[in-house]
């Protein structure tokens, strides 16, 4: 797997991995951020050639992994940590039992293009700099003339706004069937 295979798969797979931390979570923001700790940490091993067997189950793997990272450094408690283990082995099976499709995810790809395009020139350079160009939310903030809050909070927008189209069309392609 070419290093770029494995950013395609996780840009491919984000709303699913993003879906996965949040059933861990349940909570929005630390989903938001997790994941984009796990986008960091699938950059990092791309670069080191990693080449797993099945993204999914490795990319859940690694995001299980950040969201542990996340209650240890919020202290929780071992009673807590626990319950997560349990929590979090019942969730990876529905994952794996609810597994999308080569074709389910080439169509999501698609919508995906179409749905970036829908986008302002000025979201979409930002999504270039962050995906293409590997930028830190820092360094989008010097290009846009931005401070990087903002640009934490407009690459947020444009997921949740990216993911509601690709939801529509969706929906909108299940309909017609």
């Amino acid at each position: 797997m070419e290093p770029s295979d494995l950013v395609r798969q996780f840009v491919q797979h984000r709303d699913v991995l993003y879906g996965y931390i949040f059933a861990l979570t349940r909570d929005h923001h630390a989903a938001e951020e997790i994941l984009q700790e796990l986008g960091m940490s699938i950059l990092t091993e791309a670069n080191r050639g990693t080449t797993p067997d099945s993204f999914m189950a490795w990319a859940r793997g690694v995001a299980r992994h950040r969201v542990a990272d996340h209650y240890r450094r919020l202290g929780a408690r071992r009673r807590h940590e626990a319950r997560f283990e349990q929590f979090a082995n019942a969730v990876d099976v529905a994952f794996a039992e609810q597994a999308p499709t080569p074709q389910d995810n080439q169509q999501q790809l698609q919508f995906l293009r179409e749905c970036v395009e829908r986008l302002t020139l000025r979201v979409r350079t930002m999504i270039d700099l962050r995906y293409r160009g590997e930028k830190s939310m820092d360094e989008i903030a010097a290009a846009m003339q931005w401070t990087a809050g903002s640009v934490k909070v407009a690459m947020s927008r444009a997921r949740r706004t990216l993911g509601e189209c690709v939801d529509r069309k969706l929906r909108s392609e299940e309909g017609s069937r």
